[in-house]
């Protein structure tokens, strides 16, 4: 009785976040008519990063993102402009809490949960470039298929940061550049695993000081 009560409790809770963080979204840009049955939508959430998003968007285009669902945390640099041109984008806009709202998660698994069902989905920041095996000939959908035959609901990532060859103030991104170009250098050792209660992390010794990067749940199929 006490575990079937638990989980009407952890389901309810996740019902009422639903309904309270959806409220705080407002759609601004709206091509969600467009979204296909089979599409793979990707779902990020951004303030002010307008600069990354021409590169970023073409960048999983090329990998099969039909369409991008967005999260705008009251930017100021004309990213509903840009949007409006993009047949591929839907924006929604919300003045809240960045910190109260998980950053940004619990806005991005009302949409995800509001369109992801049935879809494959794809949950990444505006700096964050998915890499994975065989990527120069197989895209999304082929790696949904090898998720789906090894019968997995998510896919784990490291999270690498990558880093330019001089100081930090020399890597500077212009609007629609490749990142990979400007830091094109990371850590190829110094990981170690360590278990966790909800999923294992990886840990590393970053240029003297501590980093914790967690495997991140990237893609899901809902």
């Amino acid at each position: 009785m006490s575990r079937i009560r638990t989980i009407f409790q952890n389901q309810l809770g996740r019902h009422l976040a639903f309904i309270k963080y959806g409220r705080q979204l407002r759609l601004i840009v709206d091509n969600t008519k467009l979204i296909k049955k089979n599409d793979i939508i990707l779902v990020t959430c951004l303030r002010n990063e307008l600069f990354r998003l021409p590169f970023f968007t073409d960048y999983y285009r090329k990998l099969g993102v039909r369409h991008f669902l967005i999260v705008d945390n009251d930017s100021t640099d004309g990213l509903i402009d840009w949007a409006r041109g993009q047949k591929d984008v839907s924006v929604w806009h919300t003045k809240d809490s960045y910190k109260a709202s998980n950053f940004g998660m619990e806005w991005c698994n009302y949409l995800l949960r509001k369109f992801g069902p049935g879809k494959l989905c794809v949950t990444v920041d505006p700096d964050e470039f998915l890499v994975y095996p065989n990527m120069e000939t197989r895209d999304l959908r082929d790696l949904g298929e090898f998720m789906k035959n090894e019968k997995r609901d998510s896919f784990h990532c490291v999270m690498l940061d990558a880093y330019g060859k001089g100081p930090l103030s020399e890597a500077t991104c212009s609007s629609g550049e490749d990142p990979f170009k400007v830091c094109p250098y990371f850590d190829r050792d110094g990981y170690v695993q360590e278990a966790q209660t909800d999923t294992d992390t990886y840990t590393r010794g970053d240029r003297g000081c501590a980093s914790t990067i967690e495997i991140r749940r990237i893609i899901r199929r809902r």
